[in-house]
């Protein structure tokens, strides 16, 4: 599945979409502004390798304001700049198994979206939380950290 093969998929269907699933596919992102639409409440983008963060700031350019649930999971997002990521809405968002994710990365992305944010896992980054006591989620429930071997005291 390419970049411009999806679009021409939902070409027609976008409008209605609250659920996609990409997961595993070879998508970059890159030029897919007009993927979403504002229903969408669930994207699931797990082991998107080729996924950058300009292709998924490209992706969510359309759909995040109603945006619940983003799994990026398994994706070689840095979080570098993607401080517009997340909409408000957001409550569940998973990082696991991003080894590219940066402490100042995952910042930008949480920047927008921590005040609703409910659930947030982290397992198997590289993150060290260093430089993130400033980061207030005060509706979190589930944080989990897993794996997590560059984390340190401070």
């Amino acid at each position: 599945l390419t970049d411009s093969g999806l679009l021409d998929i939902l070409s027609n269907c976008s409008s209605k979409l609250n659920e996609l699933n990409l997961s595993k596919t070879k998508i970059t992102g890159e030029g897919l502004s007009g993927l979403c639409a504002p229903p969408l409440e669930k994207l699931y983008l797990f082991g998107c390798k080729r996924l950058t963060d300009s292709g998924l700031l490209d992706i969510l350019s359309n759909c995040s304001s109603n945006l619940k649930v983003l799994n990026l999971s398994g994706t070689m997002i840095t979080g570098e700049g993607l401080s517009g990521l997340c909409g408000p809405q957001l409550e569940i968002l998973y990082l696991s198994y991003c080894y590219r994710l940066t402490d100042s990365g995952l910042l930008d992305i949480l920047s927008n979206c921590s005040s609703k944010l409910k659930e947030l896992n982290l397992s198997k980054t590289q993150i060290t939380g260093e430089g993130l006591s400033g980061l207030c989620a005060p509706q979190l429930e589930k944080l989990n950290l897993s794996g997590c071997k560059m984390l340190t005291n401070q």
